[in-house]
């Protein structure tokens, strides 16, 4: 039995989020982000993502991709305060991008 005859015919559809972490496409590369820690989940390539897309594809409609990223969403949804996590968040982005908090008032 195919996957189409499985499902009833229905489309199959699975969404990944990358949570916490980044896929390098194009407009990430361009972006230039610097690393801003040992601890930082890895940037997944668009081929990991999509290899576990296809992998997850019919078994659960949505997932983190990475184990780096599942772990630290787990923290950030978790264990960590959502002001906490927020903060987090800022600071880490303000740092790939050398965003200085003056500029933000």
């Amino acid at each position: 039995m195919g996957q189409r005859e499985k499902y009833g015919g229905k489309a199959l559809v699975a969404g990944a989020s990358e949570g916490i972490g980044a896929t390098s496409t194009p407009g990430y590369i361009n972006s230039r982000p610097a690393k801003t820690s040992l601890f930082s989940p890895a940037v997944l390539s668009p081929e990991q993502v999509a290899v576990e897309c296809f992998r997850r594809l019919g078994k659960q409609p949505s997932f983190i991709t990475g184990r780096g990223n599942r772990i630290a969403s787990f923290f950030m949804h978790r264990i960590i305060p959502l002001k906490t996590a927020v903060n987090i968040m800022g600071d880490t982005t303000r740092k790939m991008y050398g965003i200085d908090n003056q500029i933000l008032g």
